[in-house]
């Protein structure tokens, strides 16, 4: 997971590359490991509630922030191991 953050830190840090970003992440399977997205969208923090409450960026915000959220799948393991 640590190449998204590398990729990011890599590219120009300007909102086309987060949007890069996010497409590359939602479309590209496999392109980063393993792994299954659980979010990966834009977000804002709404202004109404004193700006603490997040909420899905729109048609027309800014898209400054983006959030990833991906769960690493490593196949059937028990832990402890048994027998």
């Amino acid at each position: 997971m640590e190449n998204i953050t590398a990729d990011y830190n890599q590219s120009d840090r300007t909102r086309q590359s987060q949007e890069n970003l996010w497409t590359k992440i939602e479309s590209d399977a496999g392109a980063y490991g393993v792994y299954t997205v659980v979010e990966n969208k834009f977000i804002k923090f709404d202004e109404d509630n004193a700006g603490d409450e997040e909420a899905d960026a729109e048609a027309g915000d800014s898209k400054d922030l983006l959030k990833v959220t991906v769960q690493i799948d490593f196949g059937k393991f028990r832990y402890p191991a048994t027998g």
